[in-house]
């Protein structure tokens, strides 16, 4: 039996609005994997890979941040924003 495919709620989003999707697995054998190092291992142009980040501000209080591979998150700036 192959293995199951879970489907993410973005994922349903993006099929629900026609939008072709692809789940894609990358092994890291321990080491750390950053945005780059994954667009690496796709063999995708860099700038096409994003980066979700959760950020937790007061207490119950959580943001969500979607950076290029190819950029930081400016922490003070995101602070800005709250």
């Amino acid at each position: 039996m192959g293995k199951k495919h879970v489907k993410t709620n973005a994922m349903r989003i993006l099929e629900n609005a026609g939008i072709a999707a692809q789940m894609t697995q990358v092994s890291s054998k321990g080491e750390f994997l950053d945005a780059l190092a994954v667009a690496q291992a796709l063999g995708v142009d860099p700038n096409l890979v994003y980066k979700t980040l959760v950020l937790e501000g007061g207490p119950g209080e959580h943001f969500v941040a979607v950076v290029p591979a190819t950029r930081e998150l400016d922490l003070k700036a995101a602070a800005r924003c709250f």
